[in-house]
């Protein structure tokens, strides 16, 4: 049976972040109805309690986090992208995607951008969650990335080259219901590619903005080569994920003329660092390391602190960040690339608003969630600390509202708390560089 919205829901907050800039209510109320809601502001502005009561007076509570790039059909650790392709189906990737999706949205997350999955096993999963068929964020879904023939993610199932190729793809992408477009401007992690070159040429990528833009709809693109960046933005994209400014002798080289261009134009900016940190983290505390890891964690070094370095520059640029994890091994850990963003220079305030608003914009969900303004989705977070004083408080969270229902066990005031899926101990960034 379709899980039905409370009619009437009442939540009573220490203090609530609305999502706007100094948006801070204390001994706070916020009313729901339907799934939306419908007042928010101080308690002794408000009558006597009605419909469904939660108690959160002793905690704070945040709009709900979105993740702007996600790949929900991945997620077991230890597994290769030829791991997937040669061992599991669209009925497993399926399975697995719902999983990641309600893992997530335990640790927060209640809009995610699904960022490219194989045939159309995400825009499935999406309309499942829509009819209340599951529990689950909102998603907005590319469906099956564009890429070269032989691109990254080749297996995904929607390989195009040229201006008309790149066209047919699209439209047959819009008939299959997909939200918006991602493209692999550069190569990746797919064996047989090289994140180092660039894939689609500046008219091809011009070809897919073009029938996004003539249908209302978004682009993003996968950029990890210098070279794609530029190509992306001559070409009109939407946003750049990634940008690694790698260049083809396997430096990392930041371009200001790019960014510029990036800020001029508004092109929004995903740089999913946490996967960096990811990448050094494995080997931390590792004694034994092979010669081949100690490579390994060389090049994963150099990568991060290529980012942190090129995300600072690009903050005191103005451009506009917007939070991905680009989750692939492991979901419900959303909170390492906030406190990445604040390790680079942002404070906690921006790297909230990295998660919520600026990212509901920058997707093009802006006017249904990001705050909490009357008329958009009941979509909160409720954690045990100010996140506003540390951004790592999102790790203590005590509940999940999504379209005004808690989300997973029951409630009984401030002692619901959903399933641990994140740890409660923040990125120790200084230590997995090697820094203390």
């Amino acid at each position: 049976m379709p899980v039905k919205e409370p009619e009437l829901l009442t939540i009573d907050v220490g203090s609530i972040w609305t999502g706007h800039q100094g948006g801070v209510i204390k001994d706070a109320r916020v009313v729901a109805k339907g799934g939306t809601v419908q007042q928010v502001g101080k308690r002794s502005d408000f009558g006597e309690v009605q419909g469904q009561y939660l108690d959160f007076t002793h905690c704070w509570m945040v709009p709900g986090l979105i993740d702007v790039h996600a790949h929900l059909v991945f997620g077991d650790a230890g597994r290769s992208y030829e791991d997937y392709i040669r061992e599991d189906g669209d009925d497993l990737m399926l399975l697995r995607a719902a999983r990641n999706a309600q893992t997530h949205m335990a640790a927060g997350v209640t809009t995610l951008r699904d960022c490219g999955g194989r045939n159309n096993v995400v825009v499935s999963l999406r309309n499942g969650i829509t009819r209340g068929l599951l529990e689950g964020p909102t998603i907005l879904a590319s469906g099956r990335p564009l890429t070269i023939t032989g691109g990254h993610f080749w297996w995904c199932n929607e390989e195009c080259d040229g201006v008309e190729g790149v066209r047919r793809s699209c439209r047959r992408l819009i008939k299959d219901g997909v939200d918006f477009f991602k493209l692999m401007a550069s190569g990746g992690g797919t064996k047989g590619t090289d994140p180092k070159i660039a894939s689609f040429t500046t008219e091809e990528i011009r070809a897919a903005t073009d029938v996004a833009r003539n249908h209302g709809m978004l682009t993003t693109a996968h950029c990890e080569a210098t070279a794609s960046i530029e190509r992306a933005i001559a070409g009109g994209i939407h946003c750049v994920e990634h940008a690694g400014f790698q260049e083809p002798d396997g430096t990392r080289t930041y371009r200001p003329d790019l960014v510029e261009q990036m800020t001029a134009k508004g092109i929004y900016y995903s740089p999913t660092i946490q996967t960096a940190f990811a990448g050094v983290k494995r080997y931390a505390g590792r004694t034994d390391l092979t010669e081949a890891e100690q490579r390994g964690l060389r090049s994963q070094r150099y990568k991060l602190t290529r980012k942190l370095e090129n995300l600072q520059k690009m903050l005191e640029a103005g451009v506009k960040v917007i939070a991905g994890t680009d989750s692939i091994s492991r979901f419900g850990e959303y909170v390492t690339g906030l406190e990445l963003f604040c390790h680079a220079g942002m404070n906690p305030e921006q790297a909230l608003i990295s998660a919520t608003s600026l990212a509901a914009t920058a997707i093009g969900a802006g006017g249904k969630t990001g705050t909490m303004d009357p008329g958009k989705a009941a979509d909160f977070v409720v954690v045990e600390a100010d996140p506003l004083a540390n951004i790592s408080a999102l790790r203590m969270i005590v509940a999940v509202i999504k379209n005004g229902r808690p989300f997973v066990g029951s409630v009984a005031g401030a002692s619901y708390r959903p399933l641990p899926t994140t740890s409660r101990e923040p990125a120790n960034v200084a230590a997995v560089l090697g820094q203390d």
